[in-house]
């Protein structure tokens, strides 16, 4: 989409390494005039020792006080440390679900590796909802969403908080 700007700044490169993007990023933006710039942050699986100290609290400023946009994109290395970790707990209030108290116990006793995916459905109470969306008619979607390949990691949740919604869930209801 032309009217999307995209920078990038992957956490576990080199820092001389050449970013990709429409307009690259020499640094993580840890101020408000660098992050305030931007819609939406895109969070996928961050280390939460290479973050600065502060800046689980300038993402929430980003979100609470300018409607910025989050993404975390929950991942098995560093997620349930970034969620535990005191100087990012403004991070983990922003998200719609708290994080299972006992999640590193479940992941560790389902063990590391998968031999099959796990499919994902759409739960009737998101069916039509644009991000979910994969075909105009939500039946022809739900099909869609069957048919794709699955998952082969999930962060167990605890509960839901009072305006979170499930969009995407496990096909076999497990958690």
């Amino acid at each position: 989409d032309a009217t999307v700007a995209v920078s990038c700044w992957l956490q576990s490169a080199h820092p001389q390494v050449i970013r990709d993007g429409d307009e690259p990023l020499a640094a993580l933006p840890d101020v408000p005039e660098s992050l305030f710039a931007y819609d939406v942050v895109v969070l996928h699986d961050p280390d939460p020792a290479a973050l600065p100290s502060g800046w689980g609290l300038l993402v929430r400023r980003f979100v609470d006080e300018l409607g910025g946009g989050l993404l975390l994109q929950a991942g098995p290395q560093h997620t349930t440390r970034l969620l535990r970790d005191p100087q990012l707990a403004d991070l983990a209030t922003l998200l719609p679900a708290t994080v299972d108290a006992d999640a590193e116990v479940r992941l560790r006793s389902a063990g590391a590796f998968r031999t099959t995916s796990r499919a994902l459905a759409v739960p009737p109470t998101a069916r039509g909802h644009a991000v979910v969306a994969l075909a105009p008619d939500a039946a022809i979607s739900a099909q869609i969403w069957a048919a794709l390949p699955g998952v082969w990691w999930t962060l167990p949740l605890g509960r839901l908080k009072p305006l979170g919604a499930p969009l995407l869930a496990l096909a076999d209801g497990d958690a």
